[in-house]
């Protein structure tokens, strides 16, 4: 599953191509993304992708202002307003900002799926070896991606997802780091523990998961079903834990060139299934190509 838009349809692209090329013939690739882009996103044309919307996901009192507050970014020079994209009708404030909106339909999509295992990965991933759903299963149990002392006391956004999502979830909201992360470039979820979660917080917030979870600003759909897999399931379902991302990410926002094939490829581990580059980055497409293969070529031999 991808949350996606215009700007990285070319990403997005060869995402799913490597979708096509990695995995088997049944596997669908789900992404989403705001009405305006859906024509675009549908236009690629493959049996295996299935397009949805961001208004198809929201309750219907979330109305998009994308368009105004680009125009409003636009003619004020304001960057902050762009990230505004949506008003809950019923608690205009606060806004909800594009990154939160992001977050909550992984987490909605995710648990209406009827799949073993839902992969999140985002538009600047590319898979570079086979991938299946028993890559994350453990006799039946889908793997939690947890580093044990992964957050420290320096990294302050990490500290305020782990205290959202502790809120949210009825915890006691002091967090004393080191702390686990569970944030990575590929990330499996189990759909039926994301169903338990959504509706744990609803009990919680007395209100829809939704309207919960985009009345925090600050919000980690991964710390958040990390948490609650560690602390709220059965402990049958928190028994896969790995540290181990299989995935190859710069996160750099240093662009990598050609050059760096050689490097790059060397640092990818026999475990690793996809590659990330960090959009932010400004590698260009046919570098990240490039590189993608280097990786591929190396894991091959």
């Amino acid at each position: 599953m991808t949350p996606s838009y215009a700007p990285d349809l070319a990403l997005f692209e060869d995402l799913h191509s490597s979708v096509v090329r990695f995995t088997a013939g049944e596997v669908r690739h789900r992404v989403i993304v705001p009405r305006r882009d859906e024509a675009l996103f549908t236009a690629i044309g493959s049996a295996r992708l299935v397009v949805s919307t961001v208004d198809d996901v929201l309750p219907a009192s979330f109305v998009s202002v994308a368009a105004v507050t680009d125009m409003v970014r636009r003619l004020s020079r304001v960057s902050a307003i762009g990230k505004i994209q949506q008003l809950d009708l019923t608690r205009p404030w606060l806004p909800v900002r594009g990154w939160i909106v992001q977050q909550v339909v992984k987490i909605a999509i995710a648990a209406e799926s009827t799949a073993s295992v839902v992969l999140l990965a985002d538009s600047d991933l590319t898979f570079v070896s086979t991938v299946a759903a028993d890559d994350f299963l453990r006799d039946g149990v889908v793997r939690l991606y947890s580093r044990a002392t992964g957050v420290h006391a320096g990294m302050a956004d990490h500290l305020d997802w782990h205290r959202s999502a502790r809120r949210l979830l009825g915890l006691d909201e002091t967090v004393t780091p080191p702390l686990p992360d569970h944030i990575c470039g590929l990330v499996a979820w189990d759909p039926r523990l994301v169903r338990s979660m959504v509706d744990h917080i609803a009990a919680v917030g007395g209100r829809h998961w939704i309207r919960c979870v985009t009345a925090e600003r600050h919000v980690s759909e991964f710390i958040l079903y990390g948490t609650y897999v560690a602390e709220l399931a059965d402990t049958r379902d928190r028994s896969f834990l790995s540290d181990d991302p299989r995935c190859l990410s710069h996160w750099s926002t240093d662009t990598l060139m050609e050059s760096d094939g050689l490097a790059f490829a060397s640092a990818a581990r026999p475990s690793d299934i996809a590659v990330q580059i960090q959009s932010t980055s400004c590698t260009t497409p046919e570098t990240r190509r490039y590189l993608t293969e280097s990786v591929i070529a190396r894991l091959a031999r």
